[in-house]
């Protein structure tokens, strides 16, 4: 279940194009998932990227009761998509 600010939902769409209603199709299965210790002050807040159909989003949000609140979310940039990437690459092994 995921909830949001209205107010902040407007703001979002305004600044980056998206909904925080598609955060309901995020693919969480294959998502990276880091704690946001710069913005973890008064709350846990956690970073997300993950796809949103073919293209990575990244989710800012903080665990409430029995819900995700979605703080803010948009399309992940060129350095977000290389760190995705590279998190989720075989590691490569070296021979003997």
């Amino acid at each position: 279940m995921y909830e949001w600010d209205t107010k902040k939902a407007v703001a979002n769409l305004v600044k980056h194009g998206v909904m925080l209603e598609a955060a309901q199709t995020f693919d969480w299965r294959s998502a990276l998932i880091v704690e946001d210790a710069a913005h973890s002050v008064t709350e846990r807040r956690y970073r997300a990227i993950g796809f949103i159909g073919a293209r990575l989003h990244v989710m800012a949000w903080t665990p409430r009761r029995a819900a995700i609140r979605i703080i803010g979310l948009r399309k992940a940039n060129e350095k977000e998509v290389d760190i995705y990437e590279k998190s989720k690459a075989p590691a490569s092994h070296l021979e003997d």
